[in-house]
């Protein structure tokens, strides 16, 4: 959060005040004191003009997404699935 703050040239005591909170609170959520909550991160994304994910320091959407399936692909149901019948001139039915 602090790197992304001072990339728009915005201090703490700026971002404090946007956000109608002391200076020290916006120290404390960059120094990990204090946890963002909902509201917060979405009143920071809309300040900072990032993702959620970029606040929060997340892997891309398009990455997680192949995360999601592999890890799919892990589940009980997945591995107990039959394997695809073959439709070649030699499948079994």
């Amino acid at each position: 959060m602090a790197r992304l703050r001072r990339e728009r040239g915005i201090t703490q005591v700026e971002l404090a005040e946007i956000l109608g909170i002391a200076q020290p609170m916006v120290s404390a959520y960059e120094n990990g004191g204090l946890r963002l909550h909902g509201e917060l991160i979405v009143e920071l994304t809309k300040i900072l003009d990032v993702s959620a994910d970029q606040l929060l320091g997340l892997k891309e959407t398009k990455k997680r997404t192949g995360y999601k399936r592999a890890a799919a692909a892990q589940t009980p149901a997945a591995r107990a699935s039959p394997p695809p019948r073959s439709t070649g001139p030699h499948a079994h039915h």
